[in-house]
C-alpha cells in the first residue's frame, strides 16, 4: 500500500514526496522550520510531479537494514511492538528472519516501508540520495528557497538507530539477490550498485 499523502509548503508552491525510511520525519520538521512556509499533508499525486517537487530516496539493501533496527530490535513503542505481532518476529529476531517474513509475505499487505520507493514518486521529480543527506539538506534549502549555508535551519536527527554498516547484514549472497531483484526499479531508476 502506497502512502496516501504527501507534503506541500502552500504558500511557496512546492511539494515533498516523503518516504519511509528516508529521513523523512527529520526533513518535515526542518521544512515546517523554515519561515514563511506553510507545510500540511495533502493527497498524494503520482501522475504529474509538481514543477517544484523533490524527494529523498535511500538505497533498497540499507533502507530495509533501518526497517529491522527500527521496528525489530530496537523499538518498544506500539508501533514497533504491532509490526513485530503482524509478522509473528521477536525482539531477538535475525535480519534473516526478518526478510524471510517481510519478502515472503502477501504483497498485497505491505505498508509503505516495505513498498519499492520508485513506486511511490511521480516521474520527474527531483530526487536527492539520502547518503548524503547533510549537503542534500542544504541544496533543498538553497534550490527552493533560496537560503544560504548560515542562514539554513539546522536539520534534526530524528528516529534515528545506532547500527554497523548495512553490508554487514546481509551474510550471503541469497538475500543480496532476493532484495535486488524484489526492488530491481529502485536500483536502477535511482543508480544503486547491485552487491553480489
Amino acid at each position: 500500500m502506497i502512502k496516501p499523502t504527501a507534503w506541500a509548503d502552500l504558500k511557496n508552491d512546492i511539494a515533498y514526496y516523503d518516504l519511509p525510511k528516508c529521513a523523512s520525519t527529520s526533513l518535515i520538521q526542518a521544512l515546517q522550520s523554515i519561515p514563511g512556509t506553510d507545510w500540511q499533508e495533502v493527497p498524494r499525486n503520482l501522475e504529474i510531479a509538481p514543477r517544484k517537487s523533490f524527494t529523498v530516496v535511500r538505497n533498497p539493501y540499507d533502507r530495509l537494514v533501518s526497517l529491522y533496527e527500527n521496528r525489530v530490535r530496537s523499538s518498544d513503542a506500539p508501533s514497533g511492538k504491532a509490526f513485530r505481532n503482524r509478522y509473528e518476529l521477536t525482539k531477538n529476531a535475525s535480519f534473516g528472519e526478518f526478510l524471510t517474513a517481510i519478502l515472503y509475505s502477501d504483497r498485497k499487505t505491505w505498508d509503505e516501508h516495505f513498498e519499492p520507493q520508485a513506486g511511490q514518486i511521480p516521474m520527474g521529480i527531483t530526487w536527492y540520495p539520502f547518503e548524503s543527506l547533510g549537503e542534500v539538506w542544504l541544496r533543498i534549502c538553497w534550490r527552493f528557497y533560496g537560503l544560504k549555508f548560515k542562514d539554513a535551519p539546522a536539520l534534526p536527527h530524528r528516529a534515528a538507530t545506532r547500527r554497523k554498516d548495512w553490508r554487514d547484514y546481509y551474510t550471503d549472497s541469497f538475500w543480496l539477490n532476493t532484495v535486488y531483484d524484489l526492488y530491481r526499479d529502485d536500483f536502477e531508476r535511482f543508480g544503486y550498485r547491485r552487491e553480489r
